[in-house]
């Protein structure tokens, strides 16, 4: 008699293991599927435009072909108001002084797990996520360093000298101290 009790004892704990295994949509699931419904709906009523031409990609590849290499670069330096305060002539493009040519491993996480993802650029280098404001540069007639640290200016690189209606004059080696 008493393994009937234990047996229907038994019996009950694996419903109530059963039922506990069965569960239904959370709010996320039910969120995921409206929202999927809404998209299905909307680009049944407006397909998306497929591009048949690559303009970025192709802008993309003039940008590096340009920038490829060693050339003379006018580097201009505009206050917040669009001011010209001086100019340097470097034999390099202003690098960013954040980028790296170590990759920068990022943690992505969300509820479903974590991931470290990097990834160079095509020109090889990793770029970070965070706004930089340092930049450096080589003079192009002594060699020297040069680093522009600072927030309250914007460059302006060009492989050519720009025409601006202005007195500024070039900065000369030596002369930022």
């Amino acid at each position: 008699m008493k393994s009937v009790p234990i047996a229907a004892v038994g019996i009950l704990m694996a419903t109530l293991a059963l039922a506990a295994c069965t569960t239904t949509p959370s709010d996320t699931q039910l969120s995921r599927q409206a929202q999927q419904e809404a998209s299905g709906r909307a680009f049944t009523a407006i397909p998306p435009y497929i591009p048949t031409e690559y303009t970025a990609r192709e802008d993309i590849n003039w940008y590096l072909q340009e920038t490829e290499g060693r050339h003379t670069w006018y580097v201009y330096a505009l206050s917040f108001t669009g001011e010209p305060l001086f100019y340097i002539v470097s034999d390099m493009k202003p690098r960013n002084i954040c980028v790296s040519i170590t990759a920068p491993d990022r943690v992505a996480g969300s509820s479903a797990g974590y991931a470290v993802r990097s990834a160079p650029a095509l020109d090889g280098v990793y770029y970070g996520g965070a706004a930089c404001n340092a930049y450096y540069m080589r003079d192009a007639t002594t060699g020297g360093f040069i680093e522009l640290a600072g927030d309250t200016f914007s460059l302006v690189s060009s492989k050519t000298p720009l025409f601006l209606e202005t007195d500024i004059r070039r900065l000369e080696p030596g002369e930022a101290n």
